[in-house]
């Protein structure tokens, strides 16, 4: 009798590993953003990272504001939403130096990278 009852916990609890293999989370996709991680990793210094995140602070309140009018069209939001995200980039690029895009290209080239190993 303890040996059936050893054989089916035995086969309960691999049962239970394979399921638990089976459903386990697929990796997020990363991507880049002027973050504190990869502000420091770029180098930039603090008060230079405190000027990013209040671009970036004034362009998410147009996109909310943006996002909540109603009277234009779906295409004229698009429009909208593409000048106020190029308005944010160069607002951030006027902020940073060359250096820290290049190695910001660098990062996002290595993001890329890492996403591509996980779609395969």
């Amino acid at each position: 009798m303890k040996k059936v009852f050893l054989a089916m916990a035995f086969f309960f609890a691999l049962g239970l590993t394979t399921v638990s293999a089976q459903d386990a989370p697929k990796h997020k996709k990363q991507q880049f953003g002027w973050n504190k991680m990869y502000m420091d990793e770029m180098g930039i210094s603090a008060d230079v990272q405190a000027k990013v995140e209040a671009v970036k602070k004034e362009s998410d309140a147009e996109i909310d504001v943006l996002r909540k009018n109603n009277s234009i069209t779906a295409d004229e939001k698009k429009e909208q939403m593409k000048a106020l995200a190029l308005k944010r980039q160069k607002g951030i690029y006027a902020l940073v130096t060359p250096e820290n895009l290049e190695q910001s290209k660098k990062i996002i080239a290595r993001i890329n990278a890492a996403n591509k190993a996980l779609e395969q």
